[in-house]
């Protein structure tokens, strides 16, 4: 042990030296950064036991250093995740560096950059509203989050909104996010990924972004976005460094001032700055906030970053406490004293619930070899079939698009196949999956228990997935489903 930490204590010390897009990436004792390893698998453990859904990766960050991970099995530090809203806070960077570049200002008024559409009967609100109102969410027209499904001319269905009073009221709307992401490449003549990819992500170490493409060729700003945890993590270093990067200033840093700072309220108790939410209860902290908990937490005054993907169906507001208790508030000034507590944490393994019941499908043969059809349903599958496979269980799922996903669960521990077929998804955007590549992780396992079959079915370099429970009665099979830890079961057959 002595030995182990020393070896440690060097190339830490080794690393510290480093310039800084590589310090971004280095790995420190948490102790060495002001942090407990006690406090850090207290808080790993917390989350870990939350019952409304589960955590798929963490990255905890001090001083620029890595100082712990979580990753759960099947979820491994490289996989991509999809990101949901976090998606808007990359969309309000691309907006800064084209405020750099001076190919637009804040202040220009949003019809400006559509003359295609002007006409004489435009409505008063329409010339009013700024690229701010969009940044703020506070465009002065109603939300429609069907639109994206049923339309595929979302730029010329948005302005033909009313718009009232921009920039007076909160509303929060992803379609105003893809107005500043059709803006963007307007004025640069590159989508918003490309503008990052060359100007940030390939300067700081992220190579593993890819964004949803809209019908109309713009990526799809208010969601759509894909990365590791990892490079979440990165990407908050790189605002806590107000834009540097190796003594580089890659985004002036007036600008993520600007995007983590009050700039308009949501209501009585939340802050929203430039497509950033304030932090509960962490004096000057912002978050990138995405539906089902996908955060990258940024808190100057502590000199950290936390970047956590997850699928959980609460509001969000205990995960956050337990992150605030157990790391933001515990942080020292100081380097602590190195403990036993690091060598524990370090060595800690973690993995998400299998599922329940014995291996043996012996008295449930009817179950095996045969097309079991579904009814419609919104996973997008038509039939199921299931085989003995040596000891696993072969699963075959027919979509109602005539793709075919092949995998394989195992009882008592996770098995991963790939598929091209793309998984279950909770948005259904005209186009989805367009820009992405089609390589998904699929785990499974399975278990026998009170006649009923249950499968879990993760794709954990996607989001998470569906619990399939399979049952026959009375010569009838008999199908339910419940996706991404939703309360309700849907019934397949």
């Amino acid at each position: 042990m002595k030995l182990f930490q020393f070896l440690f204590r060097f190339l830490s010390l080794l690393l510290f030296f480093y310039p800084l897009n590589v310090v971004a990436q280095c790995y420190s004792t948490p102790e060495s950064q002001g942090l407990e390893s006690e406090n850090i698998q207290f808080c790993f453990d917390s989350l870990m036991k939350i019952n409304h859904g589960e955590i798929h990766g963490v990255v905890v960050m001090r001083h620029g250093k890595i100082v712990a991970e979580l990753f759960p099995e099947p979820f491994k530090r490289e996989f991509p995740h999809t990101l949901y809203s976090v998606s808007k806070t990359f969309v309000a960077t691309a907006v800064g560096l084209a405020v750099d570049d001076n190919r637009l200002r804040i202040s220009d008024r949003v019809m400006l950059f559509f003359p295609e559409f002007y006409h004489d009967t435009i409505s008063d609100g329409w010339a009013d509203m700024t690229i701010r109102d969009l940044l703020t969410m506070s465009s002065g027209f109603e939300p429609d989050w069907n639109m994206r499904n049923v339309q595929s001319d979302w730029v010329q269905s948005l302005l033909s909104k009313t718009v009232n009073h921009p920039g007076s009221h909160f509303k929060y709307d992803s379609m105003v996010s893809y107005l500043l992401s059709v803006i963007v490449q307007k004025v640069t003549g590159e989508t918003v990924l490309d503008y990052l990819n060359k100007r940030i992500f390939s300067k700081i170490g992220i190579d593993d972004a890819e964004w949803e493409m809209s019908p109309e060729g713009y990526c799809v700003g208010g969601w759509g976005l894909r990365m590791s945890t990892l490079s979440m993590a990165k990407f908050g270093q790189f605002l806590l460094n107000r834009g540097i990067w190796n003594g580089e200033q890659l985004l002036s840093s007036s600008w993520v001032r600007e995007m983590m700072s009050v700039q308009q309220k949501a209501d009585k108790s939340r802050f929203y700055g430039f497509q950033m939410w304030m932090h509960d209860d962490v004096d000057g902290a912002f978050r990138a906030d995405g539906a089902l908990g996908q955060y990258i937490i940024v808190a100057p005054k502590e000199d950290m970053v936390v970047a956590i993907t997850q699928c959980n169906r609460g509001n969000g507001i205990l995960e956050r406490k337990i992150l605030n208790d157990w790391l933001l508030h515990k942080v020292s000034d100081k380097p602590l004293r190195e403990s036993d507590s690091y060598p524990k944490l370090l060595n800690a393994r973690y993995s998400l619930p299998v599922a329940e019941g014995k291996s043996s499908l012996s008295k449930h043969r009817k179950l095996l070899d045969k097309d079991i059809f579904l009814n419609q349903n919104t996973l997008g599958w038509k039939c199921i079939r299931l085989n003995s496979c040596s000891d696993r269980l072969k699963i075959e799922i027919e979509t109602a698009m005539g793709e075919l996903m092949i995998f394989h669960a195992s009882n008592g521990k996770w098995g991963s196949d790939t598929t091209h077929v793309c998984p279950p998804y909770s948005i259904n955007a005209l186009g989805r999956f367009s820009g992405i590549s089609r390589r998904f992780v699929v785990s499974s396992s399975y278990g026998m228990k009170n006649g009923i079959l249950c499968l879990k079915i993760l794709f954990p370099n996607w989001i998470s997935g569906v619990e399939l429970f399979i049952s026959e009665e009375n010569g009838e099979i008999k199908v339910k489903a419940k996706e991404n830890y939703k309360k309700e079961f849907t019934f397949l057959k």
